[in-house]
């Protein structure tokens, strides 16, 4: 249970279903035609961002054991060698399997796993450079698609934005829940360089650009189905602003994390209707 909570299995089992959403209603691909690929596709990314979150707990266990002791794995349920083992082995599989599939997504998923231990080790504490660098790869699950299935559908770029901007406002709402253990570590994010409120401020900003894209969307579709899952979106969204406002505690930024999450899956659930 340790091990599954180190990759956060939850996280990935998302990740897959987007994926395999995005396969089946967002390209042309005949779905006989796409089951090998699609799922060697959903194995290497899936290998590859359960080596991202396993890195990001062997850096961070010290933050962890302050921010949320009663999950920490490294140290606890599993030595620091086999968590370090697990992350090197999945990064090499992920990363093969890319190469067999295509050069060009070895290289991309090459240069993620790189970048994910550099963000581990380096830029989680960086501010909003480290939220950005989390973000892009939260895209990773619609532009593995791209290379790998090139007759896809134009809405892929919409679900590009909508993960990164999400991502993006999720991360910085994390940052804040995360304050006390960061700073105690010298470990400086957007928040704790210039503070709660002007955090605030530019999640309000994000999430604006998040709306407009929405907006921008449900305008191009013309469905009236898909407009009303949007307005769903933008509605909660909205909520979730007004929440933003009034929070104050650990806890209430917590649960606003928790239902960012929420918001992501109505998003993912737009994918066959698309």
């Amino acid at each position: 249970m340790g091990f599954f909570r180190l990759i956060r299995f939850k996280n990935l089992v998302i990740l897959s279903l987007t994926q395999l959403l995005s396969v089946f209603y967002l390209t042309s691909t005949k779905h006989k035609e796409a089951f090998i690929l699609s799922s060697l596709l959903l194995f290497s990314c899936f290998l590859v961002a359960a080596a991202g979150y396993i890195i990001n707990d062997y850096f961070d266990v010290k933050i962890d054991l302050i921010n949320k002791p009663g999950k920490v794995v490294v140290g606890k349920q599993m030595s620091r060698r086999k968590v370090l083992l697990s992350h090197l082995t999945f990064s090499v599989l992920g990363v093969a399997i890319g190469f067999y599939l295509s050069v060009w997504l070895g290289v991309l998923l090459f240069f993620t796993t790189n970048i994910l231990w550099i963000y581990s080790k380096y830029l989680k504490c960086t501010p909003l450079l480290g939220n950005i660098t989390v973000a892009l790869v939260a895209t990773l699950s619609f532009v593995t698609v791209i290379i790998i299935f090139p007759n896809y559908s134009k809405e892929v770029y919409f679900f590009i934005s909508f993960a990164f901007l999400s991502t993006l406002i999720r991360e910085l709402v994390k940052d804040i829940e995360d304050l006390k253990g960061d700073l105690q570590f010298g470990c400086k994010t957007y928040p704790g360089r210039f503070g709660i409120r002007k955090t605030k401020v530019l999640i309000f900003i994000v999430t604006h650009f998040f709306l407009i894209s929405i907006v921008v969307f449900g305008a191009f579709l013309y469905d009236w189905k898909i407009a009303v899952s949007l307005f769903l979106i933008s509605t909660l969204t909205i909520y979730f602003l007004y929440c933003l406002y009034w929070a104050d505690t650990k806890k209430e930024y917590k649960k606003l994390s928790g239902f960012l999450k929420i918001i992501m899956l109505f998003g993912i659930g737009l994918i066959p209707f698309v």
